[in-house]
């Protein structure tokens, strides 16, 4: 028999969470603070094999941690922050005699902070602020940080790390212990996920790239926020990158800038994703179930030295570990789509709205013929367009394309080597009735080509002495080492491939047409003296030689889900001109033309 004072403490905490509900206030149950206020951690290596002497390799200093958990009657919130971190090499120091710091925090305030605000959909108020229908609220910034990639450093660590993989891989086949293929792992399949919002700021990270001796390179990047939520309607996503800045530390560099933005008061990137979830029956309940992507990239302006190319995939390759394949490595099951052609496959099934609105702003690309020379060549990537101007059709227009051999100086002559009109490419998307259909079809109007000797032994150069330059800095060598799967030699059955899965008779074929049409391309080739230490940066319309054109290029393609291809292409004419003034009638002569008894208006090829 149930006693009357629980009935009564039922009702008494019935009443008190209606109150609670109407007032928006909860009660705190549990609350739990904890706080460290230093780690200190310190990292030691033997100075020879087989020996106990060993010495200081490694400081690694944790300030200030601390966290919180309340648990109140319909959420819990916690709350965590770290004030600093700093990892000091023992080995190495700097001009000044003190220790290197590898990383540390560039300001006063926390390094790192996460919020987090955690309920259920059975909360009352989950529909209300500071819920607004998500079960998990997550916030996360990091401050300002300084990371300094000293090479021999960074090298010397990673040998640290391959030397105690080493170990624990020779210990871990001594002792190793056969595991039955009877184990299997258990797979969840739960029909819906949590709900989540991550909101996420990086105010800005810093890396020094340099040796004992000097610096190199200093890349900064700055103020990159934005957010992740997920729904079981939706997905939205949206990132804000103000900018990206490298630079050349060597005083005596005529090139100090290697990246930087052009429009400086402008955000680097901004982008914004919605995704719906069509195969929930939720959405159609919601007035707005569009998916879109909208974003901007501003232009960067780059100066191509090879030695920084060769420094940077130095540095990646010091990480760089050699993994054996595991000769009965598990495959991913067959029934478990990635998110990608899971969404293209409901954006065929469910004829899914996708509005597109994206401008990128293409760098512009400086090549100098080596880190002292101010010839170059300037390659602008213009500007890409991508719009949609109906539920089934995009429009992509590409434009403002060139390519000029510069000098700059403070007139910044310049030769035009490649123009081009812009492009555009429309996208036609049809899968309402039964044949499924993309129509893609792509208009260039012209592109021009302007070249002499002289300007292909000015490319040559580039290759010569641009593309051979090193840095002065030596860049340590690491041996790599082979990560050895435990289960190589013991487990010699063949892997066993997923089958995979039988389309279905009824489903429905994808058919996808591709036309292609440029007007016209022209090359011509010059006889003038422009060489590589002239100054002059002006052609003369009399040193024309050789004017090639090939005119109306069409090509068409069709393809289906059923593996039938058909294509064809055509060329309507071909001409080539001699443009040399000295000729006997001062005109041109045509070199290449179709025969006299040819139908001139026929394709040249088909």
């Amino acid at each position: 028999m149930i006693s009357i004072k629980k009935i009564l403490l039922e009702q008494e905490q019935d009443q008190q969470k209606q109150i609670e509900i109407k007032s928006g206030e909860q009660t705190i149950q549990l609350s739990i603070d904890f706080q460290i206020r230093k780690i200190e951690l310190i990292l030691k290596r033997a100075l020879l094999d087989l020996t106990d002497y060993t010495e200081d390799f490694l400081r690694i200093y944790l300030q200030s941690i601390f966290a919180s958990t309340k648990i109140k009657t319909f959420d819990i919130e916690f709350n965590a922050y770290l004030e600093d971190l700093k990892i000091i090499d023992e080995q190495f120091e700097t001009n000044h005699k003190n220790r290197l710091n590898i990383l540390s925090s560039s300001n006063t305030s926390k390094l790192f902070e996460m919020n987090c605000l955690l309920t259920s959909t059975t909360n009352p108020l989950f529909s209300s602020l500071p819920y607004n229908s998500i079960e998990n609220i997550i916030d996360l910034q990091l401050n300002k940080t300084v990371l300094n990639i000293h090479l021999d450093a960074i090298s010397s660590i990673i040998r640290f790390k391959n030397n105690i993989f080493k170990q624990l891989n020779n210990k871990s086949n001594s002792s190793k212990v056969k595991q039955t293929s009877s184990s299997s792992t258990t797979k969840s399949n739960s029909s819906s996920s949590s709900s989540f919002k991550i909101d996420f700021r990086l105010e800005g990270i810093s890396f020094l790239i340099g040796n004992s001796s000097s610096q190199i390179l200093y890349i900064e990047l700055e103020d990159f926020n934005g957010y992740l939520s997920k729904t079981n309607t939706q997905i939205l996503s949206h990132l804000v990158f103000n900018d990206l800045r490298i630079y050349d530390t060597f005083n005596k560099s005529i090139y100090p800038f290697i990246i930087f933005k052009q429009n400086k008061s402008n955000k680097l990137l901004s982008f914004d994703l919605s995704l719906f979830n069509y195969s929930n029956k939720l959405i159609k309940l919601s007035k707005t179930k569009d998916s879109f992507l909208k974003g901007q990239l501003e232009k960067l302006n780059i100066i191509f030295l090879y030695k920084h190319i060769d420094l940077i995939l130095s540095i990646i390759n010091l990480f760089q570990t050699k993994q054996n394949t595991p000769k009965n490595q598990e495959d991913v099951p067959p029934n478990e789509p990635s998110f990608l052609p899971s969404f293209l496959q409901k954006y065929q099934q469910h004829s899914i709205e996708f509005h597109m609105d994206f401008i990128l702003n293409a760098p512009q690309v400086l090549i100098p013929v080596n880190s002292y020379s101010n010839h170059g060549i300037f390659i602008d990537l213009g500007k890409l367009s991508m719009y949609s101007e109906l539920n089934q059709q995009y429009r992509i227009t590409f434009e403002n394309l060139s390519i000029n051999r510069i000098i700059l100086n403070n007139e910044n002559k310049s030769l035009n080597l490649l123009e081009c009109s812009p492009f555009q490419t429309l996208i036609n998307r049809n899968f309402n009735s039964d044949n499924k259909e993309i129509y893609i079809k792509i208009l260039w109007d012209t592109i021009q080509f302007n070249l002499s000797k002289y300007d292909y032994a000015f490319i040559n150069k580039i290759f010569q002495e641009n593309f051979k330059e090193k840095i002065f800095h030596k860049i340590p060598q690491i041996q790599i080492t082979e990560q050895q799967n435990q289960d190589n030699e013991q487990n010699d059955s063949p892997s066993k491939f997923p089958t995979k899965k039988q389309s279905t008779s009824n489903e429905i074929p994808l058919n996808i047409q591709l036309d292609f049409q440029m007007k016209q391309i022209d090359l011509t080739l010059y006889l003038d003296k422009i060489g590589l230490n002239n100054q002059q940066q002006s052609r003369n319309e009399n040193d024309k030689f050789i004017y090639l054109t090939i005119q109306l290029i069409e090509a068409q393609f069709k393809q289906s889900t059923n593996i039938n291809y058909q294509g064809k292409i055509q060329i309507q004419h071909l001409f080539a001109d001699d443009l040399r003034q000295n000729h006997q009638n001062k005109n041109f002569a045509r070199l290449i033309n179709k025969g006299f008894n040819v139908d001139q208006n026929s394709p040249l090829t088909n």
